[in-house]
């Protein structure tokens, strides 16, 4: 009976895998039931009398990825090898790229905000999703007319994908606690922030305290004075105004309590943190956000990769 058997299930993987028959059309074939053909093929595979091998072709960046993946422990690592000398760009096709394949009809999309996000929302492809949602996770911050502000970045996605807009109607950082706490209480405020705490997953710019940061370059935001206080205190980088130092531990400063914006803690909690910067200016602040778990899929260009590895264990 055994040899019967294995008989029927040697035809059965050879017009499934060889001559590529349905196992609707094998079932008919042989006069056996559709299921009973999908449990040998199943039984096959547990018994490894049928191995399967995926013979992708394994290029520089595939390998810059696996990498960064078991040295950093994230989900995903998306490495574009940059031909331009147009970093940004390239870098927010492959976020659109990323976003089209990724996106569910019932996602809620918290963003910041920055040249990156901006570029790849311009790249993104025109989509329809109506029960989507688009929240801002940080006020806005800088020019309200700029192409970067948060405000202008979750309509332009919401356009892009056809989906909802939620906007924070406050600046990013306030001038007092106190007035912070002020905002908090209003109803649209909480009741906005509430959604960005839930959302499915969010897109996040690295941000560093060098001359060429969009924190510096945008008047207003911060002073150069508390931007020394931070880099005193070991600060290389932030996310959505939250600082840390090269280990991505959280520095505290009294500028915490001045953010209209998710906290360290609730941004955390966010299932899948998307986060989007390259070039040599941002490495420290990257390296440094991977360390402390402050992004969990990463998209960057290969240089950066590349310092990525060779510098994750050192201290």
């Amino acid at each position: 009976m055994n040899v019967t058997r294995n008989k029927l299930i040697y035809k059965v993987l050879r017009n499934y895998y060889e001559k590529g028959l349905t196992q609707q059309e094998i079932a008919d074939k042989y006069n056996i039931s559709r299921i009973k053909v999908s449990r040998l093929i199943r039984k096959a595979l547990d018994d490894k009398i049928v191995q399967i091998r995926i013979n992708i072709p394994i290029d520089a960046t595939n390998k810059l990825e696996q990498k960064i993946e078991e040295l950093y422990g994230i989900e995903d690592a998306i490495v574009v090898a940059v031909q331009s000398k147009d970093i940004i760009q390239e870098l927010g096709e492959a976020v659109a790229a990323y976003l089209t394949m990724h996106i569910q009809s019932d996602d809620i999309i918290g963003i910041t905000w920055g040249r990156f996000i901006s570029a790849s929302i311009n790249a993104m492809p025109e989509m329809n999703y109506p029960n989507v949602r688009i929240v801002q996770i940080l006020g806005g911050l800088g020019d309200p007319a700029s192409n970067i502000h948060g405000t202008e970045l979750a309509i332009r996605m919401a356009r892009k994908l056809e989906a909802k807009a939620r906007l924070l109607h406050s600046p990013g950082i306030v001038r007092s606690k106190e007035i912070r706490k002020a905002l908090m209480e209003n109803t649209q405020i909480f009741e906005t922030l509430k959604l960005a705490e839930n959302a499915s997953f969010a897109l996040v710019g690295i941000g560093t305290f060098n001359s060429s940061a969009s924190l510096l370059r945008e008047s207003e935001i911060i002073t150069g004075e508390e931007v020394s206080r931070l880099i005193q205190k070991g600060g290389v980088g932030n996310i959505s105004l939250r600082s840390f130092d090269e280990w991505g531990n959280q520095i505290p400063d009294e500028i915490d309590e001045r953010v209209v914006g998710l906290t360290y803690n609730q941004i955390k909690r966010i299932p899948r943190i998307i986060g989007v910067a390259g070039g040599n200016e941002k490495h420290r602040a990257i390296m440094a956000a991977l360390r402390g778990k402050w992004v969990n899929t990463l998209i960057t260009d290969d240089q950066t990769a590349q310092f990525l590895i060779e510098n994750s264990k050192k201290s």
